[in-house]
């Protein structure tokens, strides 16, 4: 799922909906494409981490895919970095759940 632009306390609650529907369908395995946000505040986080505990729980993942530098730094200095898999391009992507399942 590409995301774009800043995702703060005004347009979180978009990105919490979306991935709940995505969940709500039985979706557990998500890639959320970041190239394009350049702004993560503490309401994104937020939603990332609901939404990897989430995936966890049904035995899925949430790959961060194209992380981009100032979102990088955030999750680096919030220490949640580890909490995610962060990859470059979509076939690494598809490899953690591969490799989750394994």
């Amino acid at each position: 799922m590409r995301v774009r632009g800043s995702v703060d306390a005004h347009t979180s609650s978009t990105l919490e909906t979306t991935l709940a529907a995505l969940m709500s369908k039985g979706a557990f395995e998500i890639v959320l494409d970041l190239n394009d946000v350049g702004y993560l505040a503490s309401a994104g986080v937020g939603v990332l981490i609901s939404a990897q505990s989430r995936t966890k729980e049904h035995h899925g993942n949430v790959v961060l895919m194209n992380v981009q530098s100032p979102v990088e730094a955030v999750l680096e200095i919030l220490g949640i970095r580890e909490l995610f898999q962060v990859v470059n391009d979509r076939a690494s992507a598809l490899r953690c759940f591969t490799q989750h399942v394994a």
